[in-house]
């Protein structure tokens, strides 16, 4: 054939295969993208709702009653969030395998397991009927924009041929159990421990567990800190421990590892920073931040609502009818992760003659068994058996199905959970009580319902108060128990013996040192009741407090800085140990290794994008902490550096302990010195960092160049929408330790795994608020507000949103919603 016929064909086959793509986009913007105003008959919504948009999607949705306004925020989130909200709830639900296919059998599994639609479903049953109410309110919004636009959804429902299914009251309390298995890390962690403490020994592992310092902030602190030099904690006495290893079979740890990565439950600060202060007169500013897996669609969405009972401006979540961090009229809240440890681990004795039974102090009973089937996309059902014990499901089944008769042969195989989760407990109803409060004793009245997950809340008022309230239903262990591994059932029992009741924790008020703040950091000095073995890392509350005690005249754009501050307090406390070690071994080093390390002695420990000093600490501190730890660890340190803050705060108490036998190379048994690791690690880093940056030029070596992030969009299973769907790469500065939130784990240097979800800052004194997310209000890629906040995000700044009940002129009417007679 003529060449030129064949590139005639081949011109032709391109053009159709654009054209295509580009009425394929056409239509799916004009059928999934509302149009510039709806007006809607509704049948179940109680009077008139108006949802107002302005530039950027952000709705203002005003009723003359509380039914009607819920019902126009069910609709509204169903418009923009559907596919998000969807996804969700399947997951939740044990349901992912049916859009994405068998590479999600075993997340379905595991959720199933922990069974959150059971939870839900008690969790309604229990709610008092204003939450009904809502709830009922709500859903039928959802139910309401699904039954009128079923044939004009996004592409999601299309590539995956699945259609959306009418949500349930319950399924609102489904999406806040969720939200509290995203938010703890007990889970994973637990588990990694016990398996360290089966390889190395219960007491060896707990000295992995590192110790919050005396001396750092604490959120129930009165005073400010004195932050004088760190003693070190004497490590969890478990000489009288009941605790418990697991068997060498390491199916349940990888695959749990597998399981929280496709989940998004990753890295080690899933949590948030929020701080209020009053050093101005009469005034109070209160910033908030959070840090998750960034994707697109946002996990958070910016709303405003007003009707007789409530005039809220802030953030949410889709599918839970609650302003988590917002204003009123009155008051302002922020939220951040209490850290709680609220999961242990039961081991359970299986009678060795009868497989089928199990070992209850001196009595013998059954499994209790059924069956459950699990659809798979493009794949026959999934049939298998569930299995309970006193009434809670087997955990390890969700590992060993595939190999069931060798995890029978292994009765330490057989684990089950206590978790808060399942308790009675109404979160949504004591955020819809939070909303509406006016002063202090009203908004404490409310956040004493919040149970879980653990939370602490901060405020400030129109009146310059300030407050904060750590809130938590906290268990209470029996004393042979140990948080961080599991429990012998059979001896044990019940190894909770009741709980401390969130109104029980202490709050601080109107403080001596005139600002609150929580960073995930540890709560109370004095507190005698255990709350958590997984602190973060004390360098964000500290740099919180050095910021705001340096202001004389704290403003809103004071709060706007720190959102994006980026110097790393643990980087110039650990430089300060290891300089004089340096300083002493500096004729080891080659040429190239004294220029680096010369860098790091100017370095101002800010995580910048052009900062070659960023680079070069943070490969060094992942060395130096593998070089330390991995030889003893083994096939186990990849577990346990997945929560960045032990490893870290870790190899900061070791440096303080130079004759520790963590020190000790335990493949060829010499006594490695500490001062040795210090120096080997340096060299090794500076290799690596060749590697990584493909070149010797150490002025190459820019921190943002690496540390990098990208939005993807929820929707995963096909590959060719990623390029329409997906934002990025971005460059960001920032680590774990730095107010401006991004982590990483240490066996990938430096790719982001989470970041800052969102920002809200409110200056009491003005009628609007600052706020920003990595998104946009719209869920749909082919959506103008789909990604249209990224870049602000990005550089750091914000969209105002005004706090008047009335919607302010930017805004437009979008939809009507009109009650149908």
């Amino acid at each position: 054939m003529n060449r030129y016929i064949k590139y005639i064909i081949l011109i032709g086959c391109a053009a159709i295969i654009i054209t295509t793509i580009i009425v394929f986009a056409i239509q799916m913007r004009n059928k999934s993208v509302p149009d510039a105003f709806e007006e809607i008959d509704a049948e179940l919504i109680t009077s008139n709702a108006d949802i107002y948009i302005n530039k950027q999607g952000v709705p203002h949705i005003v009723s003359a009653t509380d039914d009607a306004m819920f019902f126009a925020m069910g609709y509204f989130n169903a418009r923009e969030r559907l596919w998000s909200m969807e996804q969700w709830k399947l997951t939740a639900m044990g349901r992912i395998a049916e859009i994405y296919g068998e590479q999600y059998l075993n997340v379905d599994l595991f959720m199933r397991i922990i069974d959150l639609p059971k939870i839900a479903t008690m969790l309604y049953q229990n709610a008092d009927n204003e939450t009904k109410q809502v709830l009922t309110a709500y859903t039928n919004g959802i139910n309401t924009y699904i039954r009128a636009n079923k044939d004009e959804l996004s592409f999601e429902y299309g590539a995956s041929d699945f259609t959306p299914e009418e949500w349930k009251p319950s399924d609102c309390f489904l999406m806040q159990r969720y939200l509290t298995f995203i938010l703890d890390n007990n889970f994973y962690y637990d588990l990694i421990m016990a398996k360290i403490a089966n390889k190395i020994g219960v007491s060896k592992a707990m000295e992995l567990l590192p110790s919050y310092p005396a001396t750092a902030p604490h959120i129930l602190d009165p005073d400010i800190n004195k932050h004088i030099n760190d003693t070190i904690i004497p490590v969890l006495d478990t000489t009288n421990t009941l605790a418990y290893t697991t068997s060498s079979d390491d199916a349940l740890l990888n695959e749990l590892a597998s399981i929280m990565q496709m989940l998004g439950k990753c890295g080690s600060n899933l949590g948030s920073n929020t701080w209020a202060t009053n050093i101005n007169p009469n005034n109070a500013i209160l910033a908030n931040d959070s840090h998750l897996p960034l994707a697109l669609p946002c996990f958070w969405q910016q709303i405003h609502i007003s009707s007789p009972s409530y005039n809220v401006v802030g953030l949410m979540i889709p599918g839970i009818p609650i302003i988590l961090s917002g204003r009123n009229n009155s008051i302002v809240w922020g939220v951040a992760n209490m850290m709680v440890d609220d999961i242990d681990y039961l081991i359970q004795r299986i009678d060795s003659n009868q497989q089928n039974y199990y070992i209850n102090t001196t009595e013998t009973k059954p499994i209790v068994e059924f069956v459950d089937t699990i659809k798979i996309r493009n794949a026959p059902p999934y049939l298998y058996y569930k299995r309970s014990i006193n009434g809670c499901n087997i955990l390890s089944d969700a590992a060993i199905l595939n190999n069931y008769t060798n995890a029978k042969s292994n009765p330490m195989n057989y684990f089950t959970f206590q978790w808060t989760a399942t308790q009675k407990t109404n979160e949504i109803g004591a955020m819809l009580k939070t909303m509406k409060a006016t002063n202090w004793k009203e908004f404490v009245s409310g956040v004493n319902n919040w149970k879980c997950p653990g939370m602490v809340f901060t405020y400030a008022d129109v009146k310059g108060n300030i407050g904060i309230a750590p809130r938590a239903l906290l268990p209470l262990r029996k004393p042979a128990v140990t948080p961080s591994l599991p429990s012998p059932g059979w001896l044990v029992g019940n190894v909770w013996t009741g709980f401390i009741e969130p109104n029980a924790i202490p709050t601080l008020y109107n403080p001596p040192k005139r600002f609150v703040s929580a960073s995930n950091n540890a709560v109370d000095k004095s507190a005698t009741y255990f709350i958590t073995s997984y602190d973060a890392l004390g360098a964000r509350a500290e740099r919180i407090e050095e910021m705001i005690t340096a202001s004389e005249a704290y403003t809103y754009r004071d709060a706007q800085y720190m959102h994006n501050d980026v110097l790393s307090l643990y980087a110039r406390k650990m430089l300060q140990r290891l300089f004089p070690i340096f300083d002493k071994y500096q004729h080891l080093l080659s040429k190239d290794e004294k220029n680096a390390f010369a860098r790091m002695r100017k370095w101002d420990y800010t995580m910048s994008l052009n900062s070659v000093p960023a680079s070069i600490f943070n490969m060094y501190i992942a060395k130096l902490i593998e070089e330390t730890l991995a030889d003893e660890l083994g096939e186990l340190y990849s577990h346990y550096i997945s929560n960045t803050n032990m490893p870290m705060q870790k190899i900061y108490e070791l440096l303080m302990s130079p004759e520790s036998t963590w020190w000790l190379n335990t493949n060829t048994q010499e006594r490695q010195q500490r001062d040795y690791m210090v120096i080997h690690s340096f060299k090794t880093a500076i290799a690596e960092l060749r590697k990584l940056y493909k070149t010797d030029t150490i002025s190459k070596w820019k921190y943002g160049e690496q540390h990098t992030v990208t939005l993807n969009h929820l929707y995963t299973y096909n590959t060719m929408f990623h390029n329409a769907t997906d934002i990025g790469e971005f460059q960001l500065g920032g680590s774990n330790c730095t107010i401006n939130n991004t982590d990483w784990n240490l066996s990938t240097p430096f790719k982001i795994i989470s970041a800052t979800a969102m920002r809200l800052i409110a200056d009491m004194k003005a009628d609007y608020i600052y706020t920003i997310i990595p998104g946009g209000s719209s869920g749909d890629p082919v959506h103008p507000h789909y990604a249209d906040q990224v870049q602000l995000w990005q550089i750091g700044t914000y969209i105002k949103l005004p706090t008047d009940a009335v919607p302010a002129p930017e805004f437009e009417l979008a939809v009507s919603l009109r009650h149908k007679q």
